[in-house]
């Protein structure tokens, strides 16, 4: 997503080809191994149809890519920007809907008491505010 809006707003056409070359390694990358990836894990019964829907979406996202440059009358800058448009939700909602690991939740309690015995000096509080933070970790981790 971000290649895209960073692309919208090159000066020229040579820029923005000189720009984004890891993008584009990338993007080839993933198109060679999404089909392997799809057929080493699908059920042998759906093996087959999985990896031709993968490749029919691929012809068809550049057929809609050809067809939405020709109605912008060859505007790249739009259509580069057009190109963020479904990565936008989608962050939205993995942000709201994703679920945080155990991890996660272990480090940020690590990160706020931390945080809160930077800010104390008093050795009761310290020792308050160390109890409370392996509560809320065992809490977080339960939870």
């Amino acid at each position: 997503m971000s290649s895209h809006v960073s692309n919208s707003c090159m000066p020229t056409e040579a820029v923005m080809s000189a720009h984004p070359t890891f993008c584009r390694y990338g993007v080839g990358a993933g198109l060679l191994i999404s089909p392997m990836f799809i057929s080493e894990i699908a059920p042998p019964k759906f093996r087959g149809s999985l990896v031709t829907l993968s490749e029919v979406s691929l012809s068809l996202g550049v057929l809609l890519a050809f067809v939405v440059n020709f109605a912008l009358g060859g505007n790249w800058r739009w259509m580069l920007a057009l190109g963020a448009a479904p990565g936008a939700p989608q962050r939205g909602l993995q942000l709201v809907a994703s679920v945080s690991s155990p991890t996660f939740r272990v480090r940020l309690s690590l990160v706020i008491s931390r945080a809160v015995e930077s800010c104390l000096a008093c050795p009761a509080l310290l020792t308050m505010t160390r109890v409370l933070s392996l509560a809320l970790t065992r809490s977080l981790l339960c939870s």
